[in-house]
């Protein structure tokens, strides 16, 4: 049997499998959601934490110590209860589960190592630094891989850890060359962001059309019964979905525009005036990606708390450590107005 035959046949298999994941029973697929919900929820609270150790000021981080600490003990929480749930998970949703509690715990562990090092003072350039971010782009990448060749291929979850990936390989594009961020890198950065904006707007199209929605919420009321499952509800449910997707386009917009900075044309003979309005730009640009990224962690928690609230399980309320100004604008922007009026995507 040649190369090309076995491959083809590996590539089946893998199909058949990811396939058998949404071909079980109600029970089967709520403890799957459940302990799925559980990992990214836990996953999106570690971006809060990245978030309020990247952005907020010193005096600010010193004042949430204890809350830090707290959120990691939720974390570390969650993450157990996931675990205990995967125990009664079929096999082939096991070995799904467990590619999301590996990365939930390499976040966990980087996470609290960037915690320890923030209240440490130290003036000298950290050479490492670059390594671990490195190394933390190569095993996100990684990740989306293995997630994927768990996923059906027409599943919008798939869609979506596409995008994902794209992103991350513009940020990996960006580290080339030691940290020399040329015109070349800039237009292959934001050839990744075009493609990864791509995949979020089919993920939009694809959230009406089939079936895997519909299963997975009727599938989270088991435990409450079929009196909790009206219209409304799942209209919410998609709303949220929504809501969560149009926030990560804003903010994968907002980046791709941070990486064009890169494709102007500067050099010792720019005016002051010119760099003036260069940096001015990139300050505005840096203030608005701060805000997107902490308005995406407010969008994918309730997301995610819609998901528990589906299925009747309680879940912790926590306070967001580094919370947006303004996250009610998503509703009104131009990238939500865009997503919301794109055709249906028909299901093939």
């Amino acid at each position: 049997m040649g190369f090309p035959i076995i491959l083809y046949v590996c590539i089946l298999l893998v199909r058949y499998q990811s396939k058998e994941l949404f071909k079980e029973s109600q029970k089967s697929l709520n403890n799957y959601l459940i302990s799925k919900t559980y990992l990214e929820y836990a996953t999106w609270l570690l971006v809060d934490i990245d978030n309020l150790l990247q952005y907020a000021d010193v005096t600010t981080k010193i004042s949430k110590f204890s809350h830090i600490e707290e959120r990691f003990l939720e974390i570390q929480r969650l993450i157990s209860l996931a675990e205990e749930i995967n125990h009664s998970n079929i096999k082939a949703n096991q070995e799904t589960i467990n590619v999301l509690i590996e990365h939930s715990n390499f976040f966990y562990e980087y996470a609290q190592k960037e915690f320890k090092k923030t209240f440490v003072i130290n003036d000298a350039d950290d050479p490492s630094s670059n390594k671990e971010t490195l190394q933390i782009i190569e095993t996100s990448l990684k990740f989306y891989d293995s997630i994927q060749a768990h996923l059906p291929v027409d599943h919008y979850e798939h869609t979506i850890y596409q995008a994902s990936k794209f992103s991350v390989m513009a940020y990996l594009e960006s580290m080339k060359e030691n940290q020399v961020f040329s015109r070349t890198q800039s237009h292959l950065g934001m050839e990744y962001l075009d493609l990864s904006l791509d995949m979020l707007e089919q993920s939009f199209q694809m959230l009406d059309t089939g079936t895997d929605r519909r299963e997975e919420y009727e599938a989270l009321l088991i435990a409450r019964g079929p009196d909790c499952d009206d219209p409304s509800s799942f209209l919410q449910f998609q709303q949220l979905q929504k809501l969560h997707l149009a926030s990560t386009y804003r903010e994968t917009h907002i980046l791709k525009r941070f990486f064009s900075l890169g494709t102007l044309d500067i050099d010792e003979e720019t005016s002051e005036s010119m760099l003036d309005q260069v940096q001015e730009l990139c300050e505005d640009l840096e203030a608005k990606l701060t805000e997107a990224s902490a308005a995406n962690v407010v969008s994918a928690v309730l997301m995610y708390r819609s998901i528990f609230t589906a299925a009747g399980t309680p879940v912790t309320h926590v306070d967001l450590l580094f919370p947006p100004d303004n996250f009610s604008s998503i509703l009104d922007s131009r990238e939500y107005d865009y997503l919301s009026k794109l055709p249906v995507q028909i299901a093939s």
